[in-house]
């Protein structure tokens, strides 16, 4: 199926009742933008990813945004701790 970027904008419910893959496309250039996949077939993702599960380190979010600015201090005013 395929649907034009304002179309989907003026119609955003189409996603919630997917059930084939949706091209999103460009009127003006004529070029697919993003090809959309219904949730159920999300869990592929899952399933090719499940080997990487264990390897991936979940921090407090708020720790993690913590870390973030002060890395950028650093970097960018020369602070060290």
């Amino acid at each position: 199926m395929t649907i034009s970027i304002g179309e989907l904008q003026r119609n955003i419910s189409i996603l919630k009742n997917l059930t084939e893959p949706l091209e999103v496309v460009d009127k003006r250039s004529k070029k697919v933008v993003a090809i959309i996949y219904p949730q159920k077939e999300s869990s592929i993702v899952e399933h090719l990813a499940g080997s990487l599960k264990s390897d991936i380190v979940v921090e407090d979010l708020e720790d993690a945004i913590e870390k973030a600015k002060l890395e950028y201090l650093k970097e960018k005013y020369g602070f060290s701790d």
